[in-house]
């Protein structure tokens, strides 16, 4: 049922567009993700954290991710589909999720020395080819904060911390992953990121690897840098944090706004539907641009 999230990035990256890529937690946000998809006839690539797989079960995700989607896409042209384990940290990890059913795994050895990177992310590939599954790799730095409180307590070296071309190049030669995270100062979460991204840096990035490149931290990346971006290579936007914000928001305000309501299916469908307008917010910005063949 699902397709390889690379296949979708190389369509993207031959037409020049990018997708963006949604995190999901549980039946309302997949709800959520899929539908604004469809409502906006987008390429979707659904990513999981090892956490959340941890929390319902890896099966129990793909099997509910797959019935979501089946039923939303009944009366409508169906839309690609992958659903990718978004940073797996070690090997036992991304193999549950590649037998549990994912078509795409990420496997993040960025926080380890570079040589143990390369091998552990060559052991993935390997593992994931004799499998049909295909494997994002992470090379350079993106620091992350769960809180706001903690967007300026870590201080970074950005020029530390961000790809090398050179060895990104020689990254994918050796790992032969199919696509490839990079930091070019972008952040996760609530991390302020670089006041100006290194454009200079992911152009040439992508001049040395020429495979499809993922930019994290999209949350609250500005909209307007996304045609720069995508002109250099970048052909997915990865968004986890705005979605949970917005959801979690939103039940905040339900909660305040009627004390006396108790039924959770009309709560969460209020989240659900604040969720579905942020993802449609997002593929406006990012999938890109709208004149370009899909």
């Amino acid at each position: 049922m699902f397709t390889q999230a690379k296949k979708i990035l190389q369509k993207a990256q031959r037409n020049n567009y990018a997708v963006p890529a949604f995190g999901t937690f549980n039946l309302e946000m997949t709800q959520a993700i899929v539908r604004g998809a469809v409502a906006k006839k987008s390429p979707l690539i659904i990513l999981v954290s090892p956490k959340t797989t941890q929390y319902s079960g890896a099966e129990i995700i793909v099997s509910m991710v797959k019935s979501v989607v089946k039923q939303e896409m009944q009366k409508t042209k169906k839309i690609p589909v992958a659903l990718l384990l978004d940073h797996g940290k070690d090997f036992q990890t991304v193999k549950k999720a590649i037998n549990a059913g994912f078509s795409s795994v990420m496997i993040d050895g960025s926080l380890l020395a570079y040589k143990k990177n390369i091998a552990l992310t060559k052991k993935i590939v390997d593992y994931a080819r004799q499998r049909k599954v295909d494997v994002q790799g992470e090379l350079g730095g993106v620091p992350c904060a769960q809180k706001k409180s903690e967007k300026n307590k870590n201080k970074v070296d950005w020029d530390e911390l961000m790809t090398d071309p050179d060895q990104a190049k020689e990254f994918v030669q050796k790992t032969k992953i199919d696509t490839l995270a990079v930091g070019i100062g972008n952040a996760h979460g609530f991390f302020k990121e670089r006041p100006h991204l290194d454009w200079n840096r992911l152009e040439k990035i992508y001049q040395k690897v020429k495979c499809p490149l993922i930019l994290h931290g999209a949350s609250d990346f500005a909209y307007k840098n996304a045609p720069k971006a995508i002109k250099r290579g970048v052909v997915c936007f990865n968004i986890d944090t705005a979605l949970k914000k917005t959801f979690s928001d939103n039940l905040k305000k339900f909660f305040k706004k009627n004390p006396g309501v108790y039924d959770t299916r009309v709560i969460l469908d209020s989240a659900r539907q604040a969720a579905q307008k942020k993802v449609e917010e997002k593929i406006n910005a990012f999938y890109f641009p709208a004149n370009k063949k899909r």
